[in-house]
């Protein structure tokens, strides 16, 4: 045979005989990732129902009376921060409730609010009106906090105070508070990089304005604070932007109540609305809230003290992020018990 034709059948050879070794050997490896994806899709799924059956025994075992279960932490601390999910009306509808409960019972000095303590004297001037008249309120969108879409729950949540107010009389009446910082939520305009040096420096604003309002009182007062849930995370929440990175010291991480014990932190599940995207960080209800509906769909409100066995963790929650940052709650592996007091799904 010719040299030259040897060489065409070597290159026959290669091109006509391997070509379906290659190809047996592709889709046997395509074979084994198909047959390996399954396997951990059932290990995850193992999983996940052996979780979910161990909530739904949590649930059932250990659920508790949610205006009860508040009123100890009220009674013991003095101090409670309530959750709320910005978009969504049953927080509000919630909170209202949980301040005449309160009101009524124990008693409630202030009941502090994440709006800009500019508009303090809006609001001393709604309440402090003989007739229900909410057009000064209505007047004045960010008292409502209209951009998130629940302008109506906010504006029934001051009635509801105005009326327990003229139900209690002058000796027991509710102070409502605007403790955010002038001028917030800061506006869309705001870049990435100024929001992240702005967010923990707000998150001490909130508090100081707490601090100089009681240092004029003449006795310790009762609090309820109402913010956005993720204030009531005593958890370090690392905000990153780009190369640079902060961590925001919460709200219930620096609260502490007139006897030196934490606030009670309570926070809020319910769905939201559809609303734009908020301009800062914001509580989303998350994997838990599923977790907790599939547990217990028909209760509502349901209340569970997260204790150390209750098996949901930082991983299980969400802060969403304003555009340009990225939120985390860290660490992810933290037990809810060590992040909350009370945690309540509308």
């Amino acid at each position: 045979m010719r040299l030259s034709d040897r060489y065409r059948l070597s290159r026959a050879k290669q091109r006509y005989m391997r070509e379906p070794v290659r190809r047996t050997g592709l889709v046997a490896t395509v074979a084994l990732l198909l047959a390996l994806a399954v396997v951990t899709l059932a290990i995850v799924e193992r999983r996940s129902e052996g979780r979910q059956a161990a909530i739904d025994a949590f649930v059932h075992a250990r659920a508790v009376d949610p205006m009860e279960a508040i009123a100890a932490g009220f009674r013991s601390r003095r101090s409670v921060i309530l959750g709320d999910v910005s978009g969504a009306t049953a927080p509000k509808v919630f909170a209202a409730d949980v301040i005449a409960f309160l009101a009524r019972g124990l008693g409630l000095d202030i009941v502090a609010v994440e709006i800009g303590a500019d508009l303090q004297p809006v609001i001393d001037r709604y309440l402090d009106a003989e007739i229900d008249d909410a057009s000064t309120l209505v007047a004045n969108p960010r008292v409502l906090r209209a951009a998130t879409g629940d302008a109506g729950a906010w504006l029934a949540l001051y009635r509801r105070v105005w009326q327990l107010n003229r139900e209690l009389g002058a000796d027991r009446r509710i102070r409502v508070l605007a403790i955010d910082s002038p001028g917030w939520p800061a506006g869309r305009a705001t870049s990435p990089a100024r929001l992240l040096a702005l967010l923990d420096q707000r998150e001490a604003a909130l508090l100081r304005t707490v601090d100089d309002h009681l240092g004029a009182r003449n006795e310790p007062a009762s609090i309820l604070f109402f913010v956005d849930g993720f204030h009531s995370l005593r958890s370090a929440i690392r905000v990153e932007t780009g190369a640079a990175s902060s961590t925001i010291t919460t709200l219930a991480m620096r609260l502490r109540s007139p006897g030196g014990a934490r606030a009670f932190s309570v926070l809020v599940d319910a769905a939201p609305g559809a609303t734009a995207l908020s301009a800062v960080p914001a509580y989303r209800p998350a994997r838990l809230y599923q977790l907790t509906r599939r547990a217990s769909p028909g209760r509502t409100p349901l209340a569970i003290p997260p204790a150390r066995d209750f098996p949901a963790t930082a991983a299980d929650l969400e802060v969403a992020s304003p555009p340009g940052l990225s939120v985390h709650i860290d660490p992810r592996t933290t037990p809810l018990s060590d992040l909350i007091d009370l945690y309540i799904r509308l």
